[in-house]
């Protein structure tokens, strides 16, 4: 069986004469209906409002907090603690924290690539095989190493340079 929809008990459905609109229940009277181009909500939802993750971590980074630095107490931004904490396990060989420290370089712009560098008044150190010797005296004349010129050793080797 069908359930019927159950209207309030003071709001009947009100039969409309020819002079009159019909008022009832969803049939406000026409003063009280929404004009057109009006809004039920004309304020609209009210704003979220409250700080961001972003502002929230910024501002708890920013507060300063004690820390102790050679018999003395200091007030430090929490970040700037951080730093020297990460880095003093860097550099008691924690490479995770190294690792972190670095990338914290990075992020921040103070670590930049390397400047290419110009080879060509560089200096090698050249370990070559040596020419066949006949005798313990020719070997031990021999030196061990040469310092040369990068393009003289190019050249040497017959790679256009």
């Amino acid at each position: 069986m069908a359930r019927s929809k159950k209207l309030p008990a003071n709001s009947m459905p009100a039969t409309a004469t020819d002079d009159e609109e019909a008022v009832g229940y969803c049939k406000p009277p026409k003063e009280h209906q929404f004009k057109p181009g009006q809004s039920g909500n004309p304020n609209g939802r009210p704003k979220k409002k409250g700080p961001t993750a972003r502002e929230l971590m910024a501002d708890f980074a920013s507060e300063t907090i004690p820390i102790k630095r050679g018999g003395r107490v200091e007030n430090v931004p929490r970040f700037r603690a951080f730093q020297e904490k990460l880095f003093q396990l860097a550099m008691n060989d924690n490479t995770a924290a190294g690792n972190m420290f670095i990338k914290l370089l990075g992020m921040s712009g103070q670590l930049a690539p390397p400047e290419p560098q110009d080879l060509t008044e560089t200096k090698f150190i050249y370990f070559g095989l040596p020419e066949p010797c006949n005798s313990d005296e020719e070997w031990e004349a021999l030196p061990n190493e040469q310092v040369v010129d990068e393009g003289e050793w190019l050249r040497s080797q017959n790679i256009n340079g």
